[in-house]
């Protein structure tokens, strides 16, 4: 993933970054935001593979490789630049699993 750095970590300007340690939470945190949109039932939400694998589909189904200059997904991007607003507007519209 890469992001901008904050001027007030670095002590300079924004720069990009990029790692698993940037990354992950912030992967994290749109996957809540997307939990949260789901109109399921608490008890239809329980973790179980189906829905696991519902997460990532609406991840990978809403990434978008133009803004990061790709097209499709390759090993070094994956599919593309998270967008958060397309991934919960996914879950809210409850497509199947």
């Amino acid at each position: 993933m890469l992001v901008a750095s904050p001027a007030y970590l670095e002590g300079g300007p924004p720069r990009a970054v990029t790692g698993t340690s940037i990354s992950a939470p912030i992967v994290a945190g749109v996957v809540a935001l997307m939990l949260a949109a789901d109109s399921r039932t608490p008890s239809a939400k329980r973790r179980t593979k189906a829905y696991v694998q519902r997460i990532e589909r609406g991840l990978q189904r809403t990434a978008n490789p133009t803004l990061i200059g790709e097209v499709g997904f390759t090993p070094r991007t994956g599919y593309g630049a998270l967008d958060a607003a397309s991934a919960v507007a996914w879950m809210r519209k409850g497509d199947s699993p």
